[in-house]
């Protein structure tokens, strides 16, 4: 095994080794910072459209509802007759 000559060279080599895995660290971590980021930015975005399906959901359902209490009321068959005379018309053989 050789042995160093100066050993401030081999403190130099050291050293740079040192900063250069210091270096390649402060990356490493500022990629994992920025993938944590996203990754908490990805899940609010799913916590507000999981939020906005809820409210859509029950939108529908209210909508829904509405439409089953309508079906047979005197509003609705003044409105639909016009379409039903006509459908009556045209199904009628001539």
């Amino acid at each position: 095994m050789a042995t160093p000559t100066d050993d401030s060279e081999v403190f130099d080599d050291l050293l740079a080794d040192v900063e250069a895995y210091l270096q390649r660290c402060s990356v490493l971590t500022e990629f994992a910072e920025g993938q944590v980021q996203e990754r908490i930015r990805l899940m609010r975005a799913v916590e507000q459209l999981a939020a906005d399906r809820e409210g859509h959901l029950q939108t529908i359902q209210e909508l829904e509802q509405r439409l089953q209490s309508l079906e047979g009321s005197l509003i609705v068959r003044v409105a639909r007759a016009p379409h039903n005379v006509w459908r009556r018309v045209r199904r009628s053989p001539t």
